[in-house]
Protein backbone atom coordinates (compact mmCIF):
# COMPACT_ATOMS: atom_id res chain seq x y z
CA UNK A 1 0.00 0.00 0.00
CA UNK A 2 2.69 2.19 0.31
CA UNK A 3 3.03 3.19 -3.57
CA UNK A 4 -0.62 4.44 -3.38
CA UNK A 5 -1.21 8.20 -3.04
CA UNK A 6 -3.10 8.47 0.21
CA UNK A 7 -6.59 9.21 -1.86
CA UNK A 8 -5.78 6.36 -3.45
CA UNK A 9 -5.21 4.47 -0.41
CA UNK A 10 -8.69 5.83 0.70
CA UNK A 11 -10.54 4.46 -2.68
CA UNK A 12 -8.87 1.46 -1.67
CA UNK A 13 -10.01 1.05 1.70
CA UNK A 14 -13.38 2.73 0.59
CA UNK A 15 -13.76 -0.52 -2.40
CA UNK A 16 -12.79 -3.12 0.64
CA UNK A 17 -15.65 -1.38 2.60
CA UNK A 18 -18.17 -1.53 -0.16
CA UNK A 19 -17.35 -5.18 -0.86
CA UNK A 20 -17.88 -6.24 2.92
CA UNK A 21 -14.33 -7.14 3.53
CA UNK A 22 -14.40 -5.01 6.65
CA UNK A 23 -11.18 -6.75 8.13
CA UNK A 24 -9.46 -5.63 5.42
CA UNK A 25 -11.22 -2.10 5.38
CA UNK A 26 -10.05 -1.94 9.46
CA UNK A 27 -6.21 -2.58 7.85
CA UNK A 28 -6.52 -0.43 5.33
CA UNK A 29 -7.76 2.24 7.25
CA UNK A 30 -5.26 1.60 10.07
CA UNK A 31 -2.62 2.05 7.71
CA UNK A 32 -3.28 5.84 6.22
CA UNK A 33 -3.63 6.71 10.08
CA UNK A 34 -0.04 5.73 10.49
CA UNK A 35 1.29 8.07 7.83
CA UNK A 36 -1.49 10.36 8.14
CA UNK A 37 -3.10 10.39 12.09
CA UNK A 38 -5.15 13.17 11.76
CA UNK A 39 -6.96 12.30 8.17
CA UNK A 40 -10.41 12.96 8.98
CA UNK A 41 -11.84 10.46 6.36
CA UNK A 42 -9.96 8.04 7.47
CA UNK A 43 -10.78 8.57 10.85
CA UNK A 44 -14.61 8.86 9.63
CA UNK A 45 -14.68 5.53 7.87
CA UNK A 46 -12.88 4.03 9.96
CA UNK A 47 -15.46 4.40 12.76
CA UNK A 48 -17.76 3.39 10.43
CA UNK A 49 -16.67 0.03 9.70
CA UNK A 50 -16.03 -0.68 13.61
CA UNK A 51 -19.71 1.05 14.19
CA UNK A 52 -21.31 -1.51 11.93
CA UNK A 53 -18.87 -4.48 13.86
CA UNK A 54 -21.00 -3.18 16.79
CA UNK A 55 -17.53 -1.89 18.17
CA UNK A 56 -19.60 1.63 18.99
CA UNK A 57 -17.53 3.10 21.40
CA UNK A 58 -14.32 2.96 19.52
CA UNK A 59 -16.30 4.83 16.48
CA UNK A 60 -17.43 7.21 18.86
CA UNK A 61 -13.46 7.89 20.13
CA UNK A 62 -12.86 7.91 16.12
CA UNK A 63 -15.51 10.40 15.00
CA UNK A 64 -14.60 12.68 17.69
CA UNK A 65 -10.87 12.65 16.42
CA UNK A 66 -12.72 13.15 13.11
CA UNK A 67 -14.44 16.45 13.95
Amino acid sequence: MTDLTEDDAIAHAVALHREGRLIDAVSAYRQILKSAPDHSGALHNLGVVLAEDGRVEEALVLFDRAL
